[in-house]
């Protein structure tokens, strides 16, 4: 699920829950249900206080081992968002 945009990091004016499309109205890119996509909004997400394990997991219905990715980067190295985006790309997971 996508709530914010893994772009901007603005809330999406309709989730994106499942597979598919959507778009951010604040910087007008296309949004799709990529791993990607998921793990940046999740970034997001945690810098903005969702930095619970289980929280995280159901919000935006990530894996066990996604979600620890993310606070792992996110919060508890801080990544910026430029640097999250940098370093998923170097794991191998692309902006496809």
């Amino acid at each position: 699920m996508i709530n914010v945009c893994p772009f901007c990091g603005k809330s999406l004016a309709e989730a994106l829950v499942s597979a598919g499309l959507s778009a951010c109205l604040n910087c007008n890119r296309i949004i799709e249900s990529s791993l990607y996509n998921r793990l940046l909004s999740a970034g997001w997400e945690a810098r903005r206080g969702n930095q619970d394990l289980s929280r995280l997991k159901h919000d935006q219905k990530l894996s066990e081992a996604e979600a620890i990715l993310v606070l792992a980067f996110v919060v508890e190295h801080g990544f910026s968002h430029d640097d999250f985006k940098n370093a998923l790309k170097n794991l191998g997971i692309k902006s496809e």
